[in-house]
């Protein structure tokens, strides 16, 4: 007759395969949402005894029905069935894959002032196994090539970017800010909240001095990038629409050099 204990486990664990565990550059473990996965039979410890293996070579003290992949490689697990009066067991495979962290600087490979053609370079000083994305301020998500150690942005505008750096596994993220200093090429002083007033305030220097000038060369108005700015008056009198002149003065961050940098803007009305 036939012996309903005398039966072959049923186990699969295939569905693990290709989950991630992360691991810092010097090997060590790290804690993530996803890693590191736990590797599950869903079988009943009561019925069924286990044995699990990484490369082949028995891990000493794992006997429950789930495991801890806390190390890549290829896990295998034999299940026997307890109640058995024969030797009823069969086994499954997964592999864990390693993956890393990243980190990177960035750079302005750009003077001030390029009139929103700025380049910055991301050069990546530790990039671990993985897959990782990039995401350059609200953009969308672009993988990152396999061996690629630098991403070069061009055209940039001025102002403050963030690049977000992340392994699609969930192995860590990293975000990091820059601020490329230019100025506003128009404002439209018409009292509705937007571009209202005229300044530079992507600079980091409070102090530096920006003058304006008329067409002609005349001395309109001066102002700080910690000021309001100009609101396209003089003397309390509207100022025609035109395209105005500007100086200012600041020290290059690439060379601490003080410099005098003068261009000019748009007034719409």
């Amino acid at each position: 007759s036939f012996d309903i204990d005398n039966v072959l486990p049923e186990v699969d664990i295939t569905s693990f395969d290709g989950r991630t565990v992360c691991l810092d550059e010097n090997g060590n473990l790290v804690y993530t949402e996803f890693s590191p996965p736990t590797i599950e039979t869903g079988l009943s410890a009561t019925d069924n005894e286990f044995e699990w293996q990484r490369d082949g070579v028995t891990i000493t003290g794992e006997t429950s029905p789930s495991i801890i992949a806390e190390e890549p490689g290829e896990y295998t697990v034999i299940v026997t069935n307890a109640l058995s009066t024969i030797a009823c067991e069969n086994t499954s495979s997964a592999t864990i894959l390693e993956t890393g962290q990243i980190d990177f600087d960035l750079n302005i490979l750009t003077d001030n002032f390029e009139n929103n053609k700025h380049a910055i370079s991301v050069i990546f000083t530790e990039i671990g196994l993985g897959d990782y994305e990039v995401k350059f301020d609200y953009g969308d998500w672009f993988d990152l090539e396999e061996g690629q150690t630098e991403l070069i942005f061009n055209n940039v505008t001025g102002g403050e970017h963030t690049i977000v750096v992340r392994d699609k596994f969930g192995c860590g993220l990293m975000r990091k800010t820059i601020t490329l200093i230019d100025f506003p090429e128009f404002f439209t002083p018409n009292e509705d909240g937007y571009n209202d007033t005229w300044n530079i305030t992507s600079i980091d220097q409070e102090d530096a001095e920006i003058n304006i000038f008329d067409r002609y060369g005349k001395h309109i108005y001066t102002t700080t990038p910690s000021d309001t700015g100009w609101d396209g008056t003089y003397k309390g009198e509207l100022l025609p629409a035109n395209d105005y002149w500007f100086t200012i003065e600041y020290v290059e961050p690439r060379t601490d050099q003080v410099k005098t940098f003068k261009s000019h803007f748009t007034l719409k009305r």
